[in-house]
């Protein structure tokens, strides 16, 4: 007896084509399909699954204000808690290093790949391979994480998202409301941002600007 596979993926074509690739690996299981981060949440927490093989997840989709998600990463983190046996894929457009840093840290997902990396064939290679056991990261995703190891030591995933949202035009002010973290708390870390990037008595502009010079942004 199979049990399920979870896809989230905001285009039916898409996801017709992952249906496509997991019957031609022999899956013949039930495949719950979502095509929104709500309508995921709501089949995942108030659904009478009792567990899940496989979710292969987009990270970009858009947000849903209703229960606080944001992107697929959110769903990811709701099946760990649920189903901590599930093996997760993310296939997404391209990540930026501060998304796959984030989904390396919070999820640690048995899969990453960027649909520009991969065709038809090679995602039901890529399938299987998850579904047996093995850990899949494709091209461009393993030359992101080689090129994070060199940029990153020095600042953790929140220092990276604070530059992130600085760059967006928020505020100080209002970055508690984006991170886990009171003012005081993003205060001592724009402190140490601005160690970091070797500036003294700089502005939001400052940061943003070497931010770039150096690649993180």
């Amino acid at each position: 007896m199979y049990s399920p596979i979870f896809l989230l993926e905001d285009h039916k074509y898409v996801t017709e084509a992952y249906i496509r690739a997991l019957r031609s690996i022999s899956f013949e299981g039930e495949i719950v399909v979502s095509y929104s981060l709500n309508e995921a949440y709501k089949k995942i927490i108030d659904s009478d699954l009792k567990e899940l093989q496989l979710a292969i997840l987009d990270y970009s989709m858009p947000p849903c204000q209703l229960n606080n998600l944001k992107n697929g990463e959110d769903i990811a983190n709701i099946i760990r808690a649920k189903f901590p046996e599930t093996k997760i894929i993310f296939i997404s457009a391209i990540l930026s290093s501060f998304e796959l840093e984030s989904l390396l840290k919070n999820v640690n997902p048995e899969g990453i790949v960027e649909k520009s990396d991969i065709d038809f064939s090679d995602l039901s290679m890529i399938l299987k391979k998850v579904i047996g056991g093995e850990v899949f990261y494709s091209q461009r995703v393993h030359k992101t994480i080689d090129e994070n190891k060199a940029k990153y030591h020095f600042l953790d995933a929140v220092n990276l998202k604070i530059i992130e949202l600085i760059s967006q035009g928020i505020t100080t002010k209002n970055l508690p409301n984006y991170l886990p973290l009171s003012l005081s708390g993003v205060h001592k870390r724009k402190a140490k941002i601005k160690a970091v990037l070797n500036i003294d008595n700089g502005s939001d502009e400052a940061i943003i600007k070497e931010a770039r010079k150096k690649g993180f942004l």
